[in-house]
This record gives structure tokens, C-alpha cells and sequence, in this order.
């Protein structure tokens, strides 16, 4: 069984999957930043949807955070109409987002001989946790922007 390392080719299968979860369900284009990885960054965002991520070797968290006008502008393509508050059916699109997300990490590193759990996302507004709830050890961000804001993927993992 494979360990996660947070390293280019994780940074790879998390960009793919977003664009392709963001097009795909959204037609939202996304333009990926550089990667980095800091040990325990803090981040606060309006709104993340959060994901732990478990095997025999590794255990982590993956976080998708958002500005409000980028996942306002994200869902409202979909639903058709113009948010203006962080309600249930934002916060429900923002765990959907991240279940795709998670799912498709989870199917390109079990096919590389891994073994990661299925899990279900939590949706977190800001204020409801502190930051560093999160953070846990060294983590892997990237940043994305649409045509709406930014809006970053996180994957930290417990040391």
C-alpha cells in the first residue's frame, strides 16, 4: 500500500479534478496557480467543504474553500438564479463539490494501489470553526481562479 506524498503528481490529479468537476457541472473554467506546501497554513474562507481522508498509512483532510461571489457565481450558473447569502443550497453545492472532488481523488489514488475510505464532507461557514481546526501538519494548496474569483484546494496531512 502506497503513501500519499504531497508532491507534483498529487498537485496533477487534484487540478484535473477540479477543472473537470467545475466544467463539467458548472461549465465554470478554472485556471490553477502554482502549488505550495506549508506547514500548518491557516485558512479562513467564507465557506469550505472539508473531507477526511483515510488509509492504513495515511490520514488527512481535504479542504475546498471558496469566496462568496466565486461559489455564488458557481452554483448560480447551475440553479439559475443570483445568491446573495451562504443558505442551505449553497452550503449543499459546496459539499457536493467537494464529495466530487474527494471521489475522484480517491478512485485515481486507489487505482495506483492505495486504499482510501469513503467518506462524507462536512460544509464549514466561517466563524463556526477556528482555522486551525484544520491544519494538522504540512499541506499541499492550490490556488484556482474563474472568471468569478478564487477560490483553493488543500490536502494536509496528519504527521
Amino acid at each position: 500500500m502506497q503513501s500519499l506524498k504531497l508532491d507534483q503528481e498529487l498537485a496533477q490529479v487534484l487540478v484535473v479534478g477540479m477543472k473537470k468537476t467545475l466544467q463539467t457541472m458548472f461549465r465554470v473554467s478554472a485556471i490553477d496557480q502554482p502549488f505550495r506546501v506549508e506547514e500548518h497554513p491557516l485558512s479562513e474562507a467564507p465557506i469550505s467543504g472539508i473531507v477526511e481522508i483515510f488509509q492504513e498509512k495515511n490520514e488527512g483532510t481535504l479542504r475546498i474553500s471558496f469566496e462568496r461571489e466565486t461559489i455564488f457565481h458557481i452554483l448560480g450558473s447551475l440553479y439559475r438564479r443570483k445568491f446573495t447569502d451562504i443558505d442551505k443550497c449553497v452550503k449543499d453545492g459546496v459539499g457536493e463539490i467537494t464529495n466530487v472532488l474527494y471521489g475522484a481523488l480517491k478512485k485515481n489514488l486507489n487505482d495506483s494501489g492505495c486504499s482510501y475510505r469513503q467518506a462524507i464532507p462536512v460544509v464549514v461557514v466561517q466563524g463556526e470553526l477556528p482555522a486551525s481546526n484544520f491544519a494538522q501538519g504540512k499541506s499541499l494548496i492550490i490556488p484556482f481562479h474563474t472568471a468569478a474569483g478564487d477560490l483553493r484546494v488543500e490536502i494536509s496531512l496528519k504527521q
